[in-house]
């Protein structure tokens, strides 16, 4: 992505501390950085990487000059500016089958909690950022979308005051954000694709103090 930037200015040394700052963010980077814009009255963000910074000093002395700038982009998609986010705990079920009774009967089950609808208004599947915080033991992660239920669970019994990010696009599970504990994630990725769908929350065992955290931009190719 090839950027043409004008900047007035008043003196030569105007310029050389405009240009001091453009360098500046303009920096090599390894990792990504934010590009945010406003199209149509609403904030967008792509994730790039710095790559030049090529100034004409031929025009300084007129109050105006260009400097061309490059940036190279580590994703193709565009994603929203504002990220979006939902809570929720375990889910608790209630009513169910009860003793004497006679037949025929109906076996009436209540779930309530545990299961919430996650929107992404553009047209490219996107990763989500977990956060699940015990006490809880071997928790999952389930997405309920048209292809089929998507389910990563995670081999580990967390404490009080633990907890896991987990990357469903890089595939990252890291204990307290620091320690790796991918190998003990086994299932599949939840990828939310374009559209309504329900993630669930689940557990080898219930405990009201469990949540899970889930965050995620929609994206347009």
């Amino acid at each position: 992505m090839r950027l043409r930037v004008l900047v007035t200015v008043d003196s030569v040394a105007g310029w050389l501390a405009a240009h001091q700052w453009r360098v500046a963010a303009f920096r090599p980077s390894h990792a990504g950085v934010e590009m945010r814009f406003v199209a149509g009255g609403s904030e967008y963000l792509m994730w790039v990487r710095p790559r030049m910074v090529e100034p004409d000093a031929q025009t300084i002395s007129t109050g105006m000059a260009y400097t061309r700038c490059a940036l190279v982009a580590l994703d193709p998609l565009v994603y929203s500016g504002v990220e979006q986010q939902v809570t929720l705990g375990l889910p608790q079920f209630s009513g169910g089958l009860t003793v004497p009774f006679t037949v025929p009967f109906v076996i009436g089950v209540t779930q309530s909690a545990g299961v919430v609808e996650l929107t992404n208004a553009g047209t490219a599947d996107v990763g989500l950022l977990l956060r699940i915080d015990g006490p809880v033991p071997e928790p999952s992660v389930t997405l309920l979308a048209p292809g089929g239920a998507q389910t990563l669970r995670i081999n580990i019994d967390l404490q009080v005051g633990q907890w896991l990010d987990v990357d469903t696009k890089a595939r990252t599970v890291l204990l307290g954000g620091v320690t790796s504990r991918r190998g003990q994630a086994s299932g599949q990725w939840p990828l939310l694709p374009p559209g309504t769908h329900k993630i669930k929350f689940g557990a080898a065992g219930y405990n009201d103090q469990a949540l899970l955290t889930a965050r995620w931009r929609s994206a347009w190719w």
